[in-house]
């Protein structure tokens, strides 16, 4: 694939309310360059194959695509952020991570009891969906505010909570893991054999389903985990 074929493989790939998305949003965050990239958008969507001759025919009286390279690198970046905020109800990662963004800003502002409320929302809702890196990422931010806060006794509280909450959450992400590897090995063991077929294959097999992770329930420590213990046990045994 070309590199030029990337902005056309994205705009191919959308769907028509994604496109109705990205054209409102294009109206919001596009200002004083009578919407040169919702034309470019549109042309590119109306093509069966990328031609960027056709496009530098089209738009020959129009003062971007002197540089359409970084018209189109800029209208790729402006998809994707429109394709952000309209999956960002759907995805409890895309929300975190917002979530931590303002957090950061307000942190970044000296508005630390703001940001600290922020963060106490996006760990209820980090657990909830057993997401250890996002809550990481808080206790970093946590550390970051009681050294901002100058109170040393407050600081010495709040680091050593956060380090024994780091292990507990490494130890879960580094379970969550294994059993994310094992589950995968037997996913692409099925597609690409099927079944057993001799020596090789059962070695390979037991390797997976003899592994001590599979020995008891009580190994997997989460719902994630709970899951692929039974995907494994289902397939396997």
């Amino acid at each position: 694939m070309r590199p030029s074929d990337h902005l056309f493989d994205l705009i191919r790939s959308l769907n028509p309310s994604e496109k109705r998305h990205f054209s409102l949003y294009a109206h919001r965050h596009i200002v004083g360059e009578e919407n040169n990239y919702l034309k470019l958008f549109d042309a590119i969507d109306k093509q069966q194959e990328y031609d960027e001759v056709a496009l530098k025919k089209k738009f020959s009286h129009e003062k971007f695509v002197q540089q359409i390279h970084v018209a189109k690198n800029y209208l790729y970046s402006l998809i994707l952020k429109s394709l952000n905020e309209y999956h960002s109800a759907d995805s409890s990662n895309i929300q975190l991570r917002e979530l931590l963004n303002s957090a950061e800003i307000l942190f970044g502002k000296g508005l630390y009891k703001q940001s600290s409320k922020i963060l106490s929302k996006i760990k209820e809702k980090a657990y909830r969906y057993e997401k250890q890196i996002s809550i990481l990422e808080v206790i970093v931010l946590e550390n970051k505010i009681a050294f901002a806060l100058q109170d040393m006794e407050v600081a010495k509280k709040v680091i050593s909570q956060g380090a024994k909450e780091e292990e507990q959450l490494l130890e879960a992400y580094h379970n969550s893991r294994q059993y994310k590897y094992l589950s995968d090995k037997l996913k692409i063991f099925i597609k690409t054999k099927g079944v057993v077929k001799g020596e090789d294959d059962t070695r390979e097999l037991e390797s997976i389903l003899m592994h001590p992770l599979l020995n008891s329930e009580q190994k997997a420590i989460s719902y994630s985990t709970k899951y692929s213990f039974f995907y494994l046990y289902s397939k396997g045994f």
